[in-house]
């Protein structure tokens, strides 16, 4: 007698799909900032402001003695979580000093008092403090160095934060990171840039972000709106309903001799 055709349960289904996204998870925990380069501003990016100029940037530095952070605000404008950030490197990157080494930077994100645009806009709380190794790779003159979170940030719709990027140590032989900077126009009027001085790691950063009357060239990524998740979880619903169908189905074949 030949044994029915048999097709995994539902169950056993769900049980692989959870020990998957363990995997996944596990896998992507090993790092807290993923840094890559990209030439152009995604298409979903919830925060754009790409209007800036070459003719002058602002350095962030790790020269022992000159040490230079760059900080920017922003009103956070999604319901969903804060996926990464990108900052334009501007055309004169590599001209003097030249980033050729990897080395360990510090990103910290925090929720600010006000409304971003005052002259001292103070902490409230740190919402993330990333320590990482920013490979010189991603480096490279008029285009973006892009900070993927490893953990998605939930941020208040509406609510005012800052980003703030500096050398987690000074050196004696320091490289310089030049980044794209314009004037504060209504392209982006949610918050404002500023240059650092003597700012290093370990963190968090306490100081207070400072209006100096630009934005960097930047842009924020927020996770995939509810509708792009629903129809990943519908998917995997009709793969549980055809495997059902399925099983029904050979449960109920005539069995041959």
């Amino acid at each position: 007698m030949k044994a029915p055709l048999t097709f995994p349960t539902p169950h056993r289904i769900s049980r692989a799909m959870a020990l998957l996204s363990s995997l996944l998870i596990a896998g992507g925990a090993c790092a807290q900032v993923i840094v890559s380069n990209t030439t152009s501003v995604p298409l979903n990016a919830t925060i754009n402001q790409s209007s800036f100029s070459d003719a002058s940037n602002v350095q962030a530095r790790d020269q022992t003695g000159s040490v230079r952070a760059v900080s920017q605000t922003f009103t956070w404008n999604s319901a969903q979580a804060l996926d990464g950030l990108g900052m334009r490197l501007a055309t004169a990157q590599n001209t003097l000093n030249p980033y050729t080494t990897n080395s360990t930077w510090v990103l910290d994100i925090q929720q600010l008092s006000g409304n971003g645009l005052q002259a001292a806009a103070s902490i409230v709380s740190t919402v993330a403090h990333l320590t990482f190794t920013l490979p010189a790779s991603a480096v490279s003159p008029e285009s973006y160095l892009y900070f993927d979170l490893s953990t998605n940030l939930s941020l208040t719709n509406g609510g005012t934060y800052g980003f703030i990027l500096y050398p987690e140590t000074s050196s004696d032989t320091f490289q310089r990171l030049f980044f794209s900077r314009s004037a504060n126009t209504s392209v982006y009027s949610g918050g404002v840039a500023a240059q650092v001085s003597s700012v290093t790691g370990p963190g968090p950063y306490s100081g207070s972000y400072g209006g100096q009357g630009y934005d960097l060239g930047f842009y924020l990524v927020a996770v995939p709106e509810p509708g792009v998740q629903g129809l990943l979880a519908m998917g995997a619903c009709a793969i549980v309903i055809l495997v059902r169908a399925r099983n029904r189905r050979a449960m109920d074949a005539p069995t041959r001799a």
